[in-house]
């Protein structure tokens, strides 16, 4: 089949026997969103990015404070020291995700799947994650104090050096998890959270 390509105004059409195809990628604050774009130090501060599929993408350093990522896929991504405080993520796929250092601070990450992600040295204070997946993430050193964290999946994840003080672990699961070293002073917990075999709070 052969096709011919033209491009106007930023929109390619396609002809081919009898069939025209449309594209247009999209773009937010002049950045082209897309799997794997490179977005380092991107602002794309209070952006609509609901449904946005941008894994494996580079978003090192960038700017995504109060941007609406609901459902975004971003699987693999980097997002190393970027900034999203106050970013809606709620059902958004961090799977195997790159988190360093990365702020979170006040963020709506509930129901999110970060299986796997590495999330060390994150900032997460006051954010939203009842219902997220973080079975083996690791968050080494990482600040959730006064964290949601109502029926998350913690289970074999790695806390250590963490600051949980404050954190609402209502319904977690934690079976697992390594808690060398984390601080869980004034954790709310009930007879529904699991903790690690032997683990006590006393």
């Amino acid at each position: 089949m052969r096709f011919i390509s033209i491009q106007f105004n930023g929109v390619k059409y396609i002809w081919g026997n009898r069939l025209m195809f449309f594209s247009k990628k999209k773009k937010v604050n002049g950045y082209v969103i897309k799997p794997k774009a490179n977005l380092h130090r991107a602002n794309l501060d209070n952006a609509k990015l609901i449904n946005a599929d941008l894994h494996e993408a580079n978003l090192y350093a960038a700017k995504l404070s109060c941007t609406d990522l609901t459902n975004a896929k971003l699987s693999h991504v980097d997002l190393s020291n970027a900034k999203l405080d106050d970013a809606n993520l709620n059902n958004a796929d961090l799977s195997y995700a790159k988190l360093t250092g990365a702020n979170f601070s006040q963020a709506n990450l509930s129901n999110a799947n970060m299986t796997g992600a590495k999330v060390d040295r994150t900032i997460l204070r006051q954010a939203i994650l009842s219902k997220a997946d973080l079975s083996k993430a690791d968050m080494r050193g990482s600040d959730l104090e006064q964290a949601d964290l109502r029926n998350a999946n913690l289970r074999e994840t790695d806390l250590r050096g963490s600051d949980l003080q404050n954190a609402n672990l209502t319904g977690a699961d934690l079976s697992g998890a390594k808690l060398d070293g984390a601080n869980l002073s004034n954790v709310q917990s009930d007879e529904s959270t699991i903790f690690p075999d032997g683990y006590s709070l006393n």
